[in-house]
């Protein structure tokens, strides 16, 4: 996603031609398209404005371009030909993964439930297959260096349950504070109910004094104190040891809740060092493996091979998925799951947000959640919910003129998945330089670079292509008509330092390599 001037696409024809009569064609509606899923989002608001018809959320393109014909009025044989039409495209969809990504043909005669089978089973042979592939690598390498396969797979799956270990262990540190809070909470009220149980003491106390007194008038008066009198001495009474007894329970209530909380506090320091301790093992695993030659190195994802960059790409750089909005780009930068991105990407955070991998990497969708949305400055920071064992990209700050690079993200995501019959979750790579550093005074406020980018780069990594760090955030594309001038668009990033700036202690920087 870019605030890059682009105009959407409109309606998909590849799509459409299949089920709409000579000279019918959909409207193409002025409507910006700043997220990457044109057609459909056009669509959607050309039904809103022009019909007043608001979609279901799920719906697909093909119901879209069928409910707008139903309310244009202008087709009658809207209805089975569509279903007909969406469900060719299912089979056709289904018969194109297997043949490409797989290379297999299926069945002239299968039906879907048969493709979908057969594809569950072409990718699954993939992941095992990948699976033994990557644990012969590491056996082969560990022989050839005099680490044995043993050592190297034990070291390898320790420090696979560590990093689940120290995502259990952080989530239990969350689960404290949220703990914490609430006995915060609980004695607050308590010490409310006790302040209010005080003004009762006082009154019930000067209550009995005042019946007290009474008595002694009567008495003193050379008659017995009346049974009235005494009557209500005795309620007064009552009424003001049934007081203190409250409010010593509730002293007693915010005693317990004191210990409670102590309790948690030594609780969450013990987790936290449980967590240094973690990370020290992790760092001494990591480094006795990389002692024994690059090629366990790179095989575990510690190295700076092109190989391992690719795999730590893969893993770190996700599409960002907003409900109502569209998608952009983010990359994780800690193992607990935080993660940047830009804020034109989330607005204001109030939507469904989730983060989507590569398709080649086999990870299941987060639900991610804002932490700090900085509109002035284009940047989010986010956290992933449930996180564990994520690899994280570094910040680091280069200027250098030329130095080669790398713009990741999923740009255009929705039209080329449409256009292609292929996965919007596809991660795409391009290569540039580094063309200038615009300054201010003496800070660099932008990156300027020659990698390709469109809508959907939004948000995503500026990869400095010999270390693998993170330089910038790709955040825009500026057109030189805005400017005054002609020529091919300049492609932007924020640089790294600003993301550090703005969002200081909430960052958790991965060590390099991990």
């Amino acid at each position: 996603m870019l605030r890059c001037l682009c105009l959407c696409l409109c309606l998909c024809l590849s799509l459409v031609l299949a089920t709409l009569k000579a000279g019918e064609a959909l409207p193409r509606p002025d409507i910006p398209d700043p997220f990457g899923l044109g057609e459909r989002l056009a669509l959607i608001d050309h039904l809103k404005e022009g019909y007043r018809v608001t979609p279901p959320t799920d719906a697909t393109y093909e119901q879209l371009v069928a409910l707008y014909w139903q309310k244009a009025g202008k087709r009658d044989d809207v209805g089975k030909d569509d279903e007909a039409a969406v469900a060719r495209d299912r089979l056709q969809r289904l018969r194109s993964e297997l043949a490409h990504r797989h290379d297999l043909v299926a069945p002239l005669d299968a039906d879907e439930d048969t493709l979908r089978r057969l594809l569950a089973q072409a990718r699954q042979a993939g992941i095992r297959q990948a699976t033994e592939a990557t644990a012969a690598q590491v056996q082969a390498d560990a022989q050839r260096i005099g680490l044995t396969a043993t050592e190297a797979g034990n070291l390898q799956a320790r420090t696979g349950r560590i990093g689940a270990e120290v995502a259990q262990t952080q989530e239990r540190i969350a689960a404290g504070e949220r703990e914490r809070a609430r006995i915060q909470e609980e004695a607050r009220a308590c010490v409310a109910r006790k302040v209010k149980l005080d003004t009762k003491i006082e009154a019930a106390l000067a209550e009995r004094n005042r019946w007290t007194k009474a008595m002694d008038n009567e008495t003193r008066a050379g008659h017995a104190a009346s049974s009235a009198t005494r009557s209500r001495y005795e309620q007064a009474k009552q009424n003001y040891t049934a007081a203190v007894d409250l409010a010593k329970a509730e002293s007693d209530q915010v005693q317990l809740l004191k210990q409670r909380f102590d309790a948690l506090v030594e609780e969450q320091k013990r987790l936290q060092e449980r967590i240094t301790a973690l990370d020290q093992e992790q760092v001494d695993a990591t480094e006795r493996l990389a002692k024994h030659g690059p090629a366990i190195d790179a095989s575990l994802g510690t190295g700076r091979s092109g190989v391992d960059l690719e795999a730590r790409l893969r893993s770190a750089v996700v599409l960002v998925q907003v409900e109502g909005r569209g998608t952009g780009t983010g990359f994780f930068i800690s193992r607990d799951g935080l993660l940047i991105t830009n804020a034109h990407v989330v607005g204001d955070g109030t939507g469904t947000i989730t983060a989507r991998w590569d398709s080649a990497a086999h990870q299941n969708p987060l639900r991610l959640h804002p932490l700090r949305i900085l509109k002035e400055d284009d940047l989010a920071l986010l956290r992933a919910e449930g996180a564990a064992g994520i690899s994280g990209l570094e910040l680091t700050e280069i200027y250098e003129l030329s130095r080669p690079l790398l713009a990741v993200g999923f740009p255009l995501a929705g039209n080329i998945s449409r256009s292609l019959g292929t996965s919007p979750t596809d991660i795409v790579v391009s290569k540039g330089t580094l063309s200038a550093t615009r300054r201010q005074g003496e800070r660099v406020e932008w990156l300027q670079h020659d990698c390709r980018i469109a809508s959907g780069n939004s948000g995503g990594p500026l990869i400095d292509q010999s270390t693998g760090a993170v330089v910038g955030v790709n955040t825009m594309i500026l057109v030189p008509g805005q400017a005054g001038g002609s020529g091919d668009g300049m492609n932007f990033a924020i640089p790294a330092w600003k993301v550090r700036a703005r969002f200081g202690s909430l960052l958790t920087q991965p060590t390099p390599g991990r």
